[in-house]
């Protein structure tokens, strides 16, 4: 009887960011068309990716090709790792046409390994948890689902509740000139413990990530004692404007230093980082959450938000 292992048909290599843009941006789309998971397959998306903080997109990324067919690709996988951050990203997609060939598992043997090399502790990746196969591909290779990304959406026309916040608490807006560092502690300090967000964010990722925004649009919360407790933003937002395909106000989701988190910060924060949308214009507003607690999420729903999208975030635990 034979015991050699079965061979993997397939052509897996790293991915060339000189010739794989196109073939990339391809298989995304085609992988959207079938899942409509909403994910935002451009070139310019791509190509942004490829100069993430940390990410090196050719030791970093696999891709399978069709085995008859170089230029088609069928498969990719994708490592990203913050230098500072102790975890790391991970995103698999197989063509709708070539899954259950264990294309999957064996680009997720190759982004688990390469986080070894990079020493992260742990790895995460999202699933649509209405996609059974997919979480329990995870689920038999030791992912455990620990929080979630949510999408929400108020429409333009649902009226806002009047903004009513625990007695002792106040905003300010941010101010440019003189807030960058404690807008750097707040990033540090007020999403500290929950998925999806960094652990530690640098000013070189402050400054970057500021670029894109709006600084009018950013706020502190500030407690009686003076302290700043927290920070939001609520701006009409270009990028999404132009893929909506119409003026659609964006909300970062509230962020709370945990010694005030059990005091009812949230929702107020959320309703008025909405309400400096709405001043501006009445348009639909998005908002994006990442491992925000369940009881938050439901608030937002009471006020008028609806659930567009939700990921669950799951976990694989290095062995170090």
């Amino acid at each position: 009887m034979s015991t050699d292992l079965p061979v993997f048909p397939f052509h897996i290599r790293h991915f060339n960011p000189d010739a794989d843009i196109p073939r990339l941006v391809q298989l995304l789309t085609e992988v959207e068309n079938a899942d409509h998971a909403g994910e935002d397959t451009s070139e310019e998306t791509v190509r942004m990716q490829l100069t993430l903080p940390g990410h090196d997109p050719i030791q970093d990324r696999w891709v399978v090709t069709h085995p008859e067919n170089e230029e088609q690709m069928i498969g990719s996988g994708v490592l990203w790792k913050v230098p500072q951050n102790t975890y790391a990203d991970l995103y698999i997609c197989v063509h709708p046409d070539w899954r259950r060939q264990g294309i999957g598992s064996v680009l997720l043997q190759n982004e688990l390994e390469c986080a070894k090399t990079l020493q992260a502790k742990n790895v995460s990746c999202y699933a649509d948890m209405q996609h059974h196969d997919v979480v329990d591909f995870l689920q038999k290779r030791d992912f455990t689902r620990v929080a979630a990304y949510t999408q929400m959406r108020l429409a333009a026309d649902t009226p806002l509740p009047q903004v009513a916040w625990p007695t002792g608490y106040t905003t300010r807006p941010y101010n440019p000139a003189e807030d960058f560092s404690l807008l750097l502690e707040m990033y540090n300090r007020a999403f500290q413990g929950l998925w999806g967000h960094w652990e530690h964010v640098t000013t070189e990722n402050l400054q970057e990530i500021l670029s894109g925004q709006q600084p009018e649009t950013i706020f502190f919360v500030i407690a009686q004692n003076g302290e700043v407790v927290g920070t939001g933003r609520g701006e009409i937002n270009e990028p999404l404007s132009q893929r909506r395909g119409t003026r659609t106000g964006y909300l970062d989701s509230p962020g709370v230093v945990s010694e005030h988190r059990a005091n009812g910060l949230y929702l107020p924060m959320l309703l008025y980082s909405a309400q400096l949308v709405r001043d501006r214009e009445p348009v639909d507003i998005e908002l994006e959450s990442w491992g925000d607690d369940l009881q938050v999420l439901i608030q937002y729903q009471e006020v008028g938000f609806e659930v567009m999208h939700q990921l669950g975030i799951y976990r694989w635990q290095n062995s170090l």
